[in-house]
């Protein structure tokens, strides 16, 4: 049986995300977890929190609860000290002594969930900075006493978002060895990263640095080049590497605390070149007659993010923390969110109004006005968590490498070790292709048995939409055929 797109989703609007109230109120197997951002005005956390396994809600109105609440610290936060930044380019927050970091700290509430922004900003810092030691101490230590806890709230903190000093794959983001050459993806720099616990482990400096006492961690994946579906086979292992090094076992759950954070926007392609200059949306509004044109970071595909997240977030860690900005937007389609002042001053979000006639007024709300930019990538985690929950049959059991073929051709053989990702990646043309036609990987492709019960999964971020390939696994000695499309998650359900 093939997995169904949600009928509670809307594939025609991509403006607004449903998942947040529309969504079936749920756990999700093997305890994994998602949190949500609510952009919408006048819809509390309470709607939103316990549908596909929603544990905590970053920005809401009305504001979150403590126990509702997803607690993301922006680097303004520690401006919170009363001092200002240090000139200190390694570390601005090196003026603040612990006393300053406890009482900002003493400030913010004991919450279902935080992650922080602390590298980068006003206040940047490394994570070998003494100053971000203390910090964590100080949460740990808040969360344990009962006078500052009264909700007995369990620490679920993932520390900086997209940890630098955990693996996020490669050196770089990028197939290379230590010296900065481009090698394979199956060059024993990574295939040996799955041989151990160990191993893994000297994958970074999470282990050997003591974070991983203080705090749990997270694989960020922000695409930041047109070509981005191959950086899916490099995420992947990330996530596998610091799950192996946490001692986890086919995904479930285990040591430490450990997320997947998305971003639906391709954001630049580096300081002199924004990717957005001249990709403009327009927004047809009714009444009155015009335009709303935006001109913001082109989305990513929503098929690509929905794969990303199954597998990335929910087979591989413990689940998916979206992570978008704080601005709130209404549901009224004859509005639209407030006016850019200074239209000359190009951002990230230009927001104009184009009228059908001269001298009509932009519909323009200060708060509460329609999205000014799509929102529907936020429910690629709400399908993906949808998709993992069909899983449940076989839930408690690993998830493993499925043995497949493609169009009939020779059988695709499970590595010993787990390191499959490394070679899907650097299958076809592989990773370092140029040509406009190469196929750069390979389909992935996981499953687990319990009793009589098969579920298993097929994305191929390798291939468009519209190309289609005849998919067999081989599964607990049956064979399973699926005509998979190219970017398209495909999850399984099966009795034997």
């Amino acid at each position: 049986m093939t997995q169904t797109s949600p009928n509670y989703l809307n594939k025609f609007d991509i403006w607004q995300h449903y998942g947040i109230t529309n969504s079936p109120i749920t756990s999700l197997p093997d305890g994994k977890i998602m949190t949500v951002v609510g952009k919408r005005y006048g819809v509390p956390a309470s709607q939103m929190l316990a549908r596909l396994g929603t544990i905590a809600v970053m920005v809401a109105d009305p504001e979150p609860a403590f126990h509702e609440r997803f607690l993301w610290l922006p680097p303004t936060t520690l401006g919170l000290s009363g001092k200002a930044p240090s000139s200190d380019p390694n570390n601005r927050a090196s003026n603040l002594t612990e006393a300053d970091i406890r009482r900002v700290s003493d400030m913010l509430p004991c919450v279902r969930m935080e992650g922080n922004d602390f590298g980068e900003g006003e206040y940047f810092m490394y994570e070998s900075a003494q100053q971000y030691r203390w910090w964590l101490q100080a949460r740990k230590d808040k969360y344990a006493n009962l006078a500052t806890n009264p909700y007995q709230l369990v620490r679920r903190d993932f520390g900086f978002h997209g940890s630098m000093d955990s693996y996020q794959g490669g050196v770089g983001e990028h197939w290379r060895d230590t010296g900065g050459g481009s090698v394979s993806p199956i060059h024993p720099r990574y295939t040996s990263m799955y041989d151990s616990v160990q191993n893994a482990r000297n994958s970074c400096g999470y282990w050997s640095s003591g974070l991983a006492n203080l705090v749990g961690t997270n694989i960020k994946f922000y695409p930041d080049i047109p070509n981005y579906a191959w950086k899916y086979y490099i995420k992947k292992h990330a996530a596998e590497v610091m799950a192996k090094g946490l001692g986890r076992n086919g995904g479930l759950l285990g040591e430490g605390f450990f997320t997947y954070s998305d971003w639906g926007k391709i954001e630049g392609l580096g300081d002199a070149i924004e990717i957005h200059v001249g990709l403009e949306g327009k927004r047809r509004i009714i009444s009155p007659a015009g335009y709303a044109i935006t001109r913001v970071h082109p989305n990513v595909s929503y098929n690509f993010m929905v794969g990303a997240a199954f597998f990335i977030g929910f087979v591989t860690t413990d689940g998916v923390t979206p992570f978008d900005t704080f601005d709130l937007f209404g549901t009224n389609p004859n509005t639209m969110s407030g006016l850019n002042p200074n239209p000359t001053n190009l951002r990230d979000k230009l927001v104009l109004w184009q009228p059908d006639q001269l001298d009509i007024a932009a519909p323009a709300l200060e708060k509460g006005g329609y999205p000014e930019e799509p929102l529907r990538w936020h429910d690629a985690a709400h399908q993906a968590a949808q998709y993992y929950s069909s899983t449940y049959r076989t839930g408690g059991q690993p998830w493993r490498y499925t043995r497949y073929r493609e169009n009939g051709g020779s059988w695709i053989e499970p590595q010993s070790n787990g390191s499959d990702i490394l070679y899907h990646a650097a299958a076809n043309d592989g990773p370092g292709a140029t040509h406009s036609s190469a196929r750069m990987g390979r389909g992935d492709s996981m499953y687990r048995v319990e009793a009589r019960f098969v579920d298993w999964a097929y994305f191929d971020p390798s291939r468009p939409e519209w190309d289609i390939k005849l998919i067999e696994a081989d599964i607990a000695g049956r064979t399973f055929p699926l005509e998979a499309r190219g970017n398209t998650l495909y999850v399984m359900n099966e009795t034997i």
